[in-house]
């Protein structure tokens, strides 16, 4: 499964909210990732979950792409 964000891309993303004064932090990374541990820890076929930026025709990110993948079979 591939989920495509055409947002501004992580490295983007940090930069603003470090600016922010306030002290939001992103919830869905990190949980995403203990849902897949938690998974993996009673499956004999790991779940892989990978995020990778998307670049444009100049490299520059134009935004984010994540990877999730289950062995079926």
């Amino acid at each position: 499964c591939e989920i495509i964000d055409n947002g501004i891309g992580r490295k983007a993303s940090a930069i603003i909210k470090n600016k922010k004064l306030d002290s939001y932090k992103s919830f869905a990374t990190s949980a995403n990732q203990k849902r897949v541990n938690l998974l993996n820890k009673s499956l004999d076929k790991k779940i892989q979950l990978e995020i990778v930026d998307i670049l444009d025709k100049s490299k520059a990110i134009s935004g984010t792409k994540v990877i999730i993948k289950i062995n079926i079979t």
